[in-house]
C-alpha cells in the first residue's frame, strides 16, 4: 500500500497540535487513508489509549484496504 502523508489529517482536529512530533507523519497518514478515525468529530485524543472497538475498526479498515477481506 502506498500512503501519501499530509498534515491535513491533524489540522482538521482541535487537538492535532498535541500529537508528538515522532508520531505526526504516521498518524496523519493513517487519518487521511481512513485507517484511523478521530475519537469525536474534531478530537483525536492523542494521549488516550485505544479501545478494543477502535482497534477492531482500524484493523478491519487495514485488511480491507490491503485486499485481504471484502
Amino acid at each position: 500500500m502506498s500512503i501519501g502523508a499530509t498534515q491535513a489529517g491533524l489540522s482538521a482536529n482541535s487537538d492535532g497540535d498535541d500529537v508528538h512530533s515522532w508520531a505526526r507523519e504516521a498518524l496523519s497518514a493513517a487519518l487521511v487513508s481512513g485507517l484511523l478515525k478521530p475519537k469525536t468529530a474534531n478530537r483525536l485524543s492523542p494521549g488516550e489509549e485505544l479501545t478494543r472497538e477502535q482497534a477492531a475498526v482500524s484493523l478491519t479498515a487495514f485488511l480491507r484496504q490491503a485486499g485481504f477481506i471484502g
